[in-house]
């Protein structure tokens, strides 16, 4: 619980927290799969080590996907609301 404590707001109420880890195996001693296709798994790799640069140079919420910005987007719209209500 130390862990949360140093990370979180004690004043702001929180709905979730989730934690996520990576690096558990080194890249080269990754499993090898006859259904998955190499070349999208690196292309998809390196796009979410880019978003996690970005995240980390400008915060989180900075990369959107398109449909976000269209009629049935709701991304945007909810930003500010705690699980779907206004704070």
């Amino acid at each position: 619980m130390h862990f949360a404590d140093k990370l979180c707001n004690k004043q702001a109420l929180y709905r979730t927290l989730s934690i996520s880890l990576s690096q558990f195996i080194n890249e080269d001693e990754r499993q090898l799969s006859l259904f998955e296709d190499e070349y999208q798994r690196k292309r998809d790799e390196c796009l979410a080590k880019t978003i996690d640069q970005l995240h980390l140079k400008y915060g989180k919420g900075i990369v959107s996907k398109a449909v976000s910005f269209t009629e049935a987007g709701t991304k945007h719209g909810r930003l500010g609301l705690m699980a779907g209500h206004k704070m």
